[in-house]
């Protein structure tokens, strides 16, 4: 995962050497938490499932992407020169500990927002904004937020729903704010 490779150069470049062998796990594992935050990134457990932030949505990390991860970041950091990162008793404590360091509150995602893959649409304020960790998104579409992008078939798709011009003006608010990709200009003429 590109996101973990990403936090093990933090800690080579600014952990470097913080660790030796008096070291507790749970300060070894906040000083990888400390550096995914310090590019942006994060780790959180939510009900069970280890998750890390990839600066776009909030993703699980599996098992063996946790044991690769730790290892590549003892590696870089032990003062030892990674001589303990091959120490499978140190790595199964280290794994054991590390969803409790990342334990903290997840709350449910933002239920105004959208989040594409070029940043995430307020549908409050109408327009894109960066992506944000604390918008607590799982996922992230597969395209860009394009706000004068046609939908002929949305369009479609809503005259035959709603053949009324009078509903489907009332499903978008009666604005000219964009609802989706489309206008409300757009649906008028759509029929």
């Amino acid at each position: 995962m590109q996101i973990l490779k990403e936090i093990i150069k933090e800690i080579e470049s600014n952990y470097r050497y913080s660790v030796n062998c008096s070291t507790k796990e749970h300060e070894i594992d906040g000083i990888f938490i400390q550096a995914a935050e310090s590019i942006g990134s994060g780790f959180v457990n939510k009900d069970g499932s280890l998750l890390v932030y990839n600066r776009k949505n909030w993703v699980d990390v599996k098992d063996h992407e946790l044991m690769m991860f730790l290892k590549g970041a003892l590696s870089v950091c032990d003062i030892n020169n990674g001589i303990s990162a091959s120490e499978k008793k140190k790595l199964d404590s280290l794994a054991k500990q590390f969803p409790y360091s990342a334990l903290g509150w997840f709350p449910e995602q933002a239920k105004d927002k959208i989040n594409f893959d070029n940043g995430t649409l307020d549908l409050i304020a109408g327009k894109l904004c960066k992506h944000d960790k604390n918008d607590f998104f799982r996922y992230v579409l597969p395209y860009g937020y394009a706000p004068t992008a046609r939908c002929p078939m949305f369009d479609q798709y809503l005259c035959e729903v709603l053949p009324e011009e009078e509903e489907r003006m009332a499903i978008a608010g009666a604005t000219d704010k964009p609802c989706g990709e489309h206008t409300v200009a757009n649906q008028k003429t759509c029929c």
